[in-house]
C-alpha cells in the first residue's frame, strides 16, 4: 500500500505472499492510519505485524497502531493484546459442550470394549452398537458446530479436520472485530460513542423521507427493445430453468438470516417440482 509512488509489482511481491501462507500466518488489523513510513510526498506501508491463528486464539482482541516519531520517517507499530481469560459459557448451556460429549462419548466406548474382550455376550453387543452410535451423532454434532462457525464450504469426503476449521473461525472472528468506526470525520473507539453513532446513523436512514426517481418516458423505453427482446422479458421460465438454479445452490452454503440453508430449499425444490410435474 502506498501513495505517491508506484504501486508494488505482483510478480516482486509473490515470494513474500508464499512466505506467508507457508508459515500459516496472517496480517494483523490495524487502526488509524495505513501508511507507516513518509518520505515527502510518498506515503507507504513498510512495516506490519504477522500473526499465528495460535496467537489469535489467546489475543482475539488485539490491535496495531501505528504510532507518530517525531524524530523518525517511520511511525511505530504499537500492538495491543487482551488475553482471553474468562471463557464463554454458552457452549456449556446451549450445545452442552459439544467436546466434553465427544471425549465422554469416547470413554464410554472404550470401557464397552474392553468389558466386551471381557464377556462377548449378546448384551455387550448391543451395548458396543449403542455406545459407536452415540459417538457418531456427537461427532456429527462437532461437525456442525464448526460447519456453522466456520461459514464455509465443508469438506464433500466427510473427513473432519476440525483444527483446520477451528483456525478459520479464529481467523475470521479476528477480522471481523470492530475497534473503531469513523463518524462524521471522526475515529471513535469508545464502546459507548460506537453505539450511539450506530444508532444515529440507523434512525436517521429509517426516519428519512422516500426520494423517487422520476418517472421515465416510456417512448425512450421503447425504441431500446426490437420485438425479439420484448417476447424475450414477456415469456415464462420454465420448469426446468427454475430448476438448474435451485439445485446449482451449494447444499453446505451458511444458512440465511431466516435460518434455513440452501439444502432446505433444494428439498422443498424437489418437491415442488414433483407436484407441478403431476399436474
Amino acid at each position: 500500500m502506498s501513495v505517491g509512488g508506484l504501486s508494488p509489482s505482483g510478480i516482486a511481491m509473490s515470494d513474500f505472499h508464499d512466505a506467508i501462507a507457508d508459515c500459516a500466518i496472517a496480517d494483523a488489523r490495524y487502526v488509524g492510519s495505513p501508511y507507516a513510513w513518509y518520505s515527502r510526498r510518498l506515503h507507504q506501508r513498510l512495516d506490519r505485524v504477522l500473526i499465528s491463528s495460535c496467537w489469535m486464539t489467546v489475543f482475539p482482541k488485539m490491535q496495531v497502531a501505528h504510532v507518530e516519531l517525531s524524530q523518525s520517517d517511520h511511525r511505530g507499530l504499537l500492538v495491543e493484546a487482551e488475553c482471553t481469560v474468562e471463557r464463554k459459557e454458552c457452549n456449556k448451556t446451549v450445545f452442552g459442550n459439544v467436546f466434553d460429549n465427544v471425549a465422554a462419548v469416547e470413554r464410554g466406548l472404550k470401557e464397552v470394549d474392553e468389558a466386551y474382550d471381557q464377556d462377548p455376550c449378546d448384551s455387550m453387543i448391543v451395548e458396543c452398537n449403542r455406545c459407536s452410535a452415540e459417538l457418531v451423532r456427537v461427532l456429527a454434532q462437532e461437525e456442525t458446530f464448526w460447519r456453522q462457525k466456520a461459514g464455509i464450504r465443508w469438506a464433500k469426503d466427510g473427513e473432519r479436520n476440525t483444527r483446520y476449521f477451528h483456525a478459520l473461525v479464529q481467523k475470521r472472528r479476528f477480522r471481523g472485530t470492530i475497534f473503531g468506526i469513523q463518524h462524521e470525520g471522526e475515529y471513535l473507539t469508545d464502546p459507548i460513542a460506537i453505539k450511539d453513532s450506530v444508532v444515529s446513523f440507523f434512525q436517521r436512514l429509517l426516519t428519512a423521507e422516500l426520494v423517487f426517481p422520476e418517472e421515465m418516458d416510456s417512448e425512450h423505453l421503447e425504441d431500446g427493445f426490437t420485438d425479439e427482446d420484448r417476447r424475450f422479458l414477456c415469456v415464462m421460465s420454465t420448469l426446468e430453468e427454475v430448476r438448474e438454479v435451485v439445485f446449482s445452490i451449494d447444499p453446505d452454503s451458511v444458512a440465511g438470516p431466516d435460518g434455513f440453508g440452501a439444502v432446505f430449499f433444494i428439498l422443498v425444490g424437489r418437491s415442488f417440482s414433483r407436484m407441478f410435474s403431476a399436474q
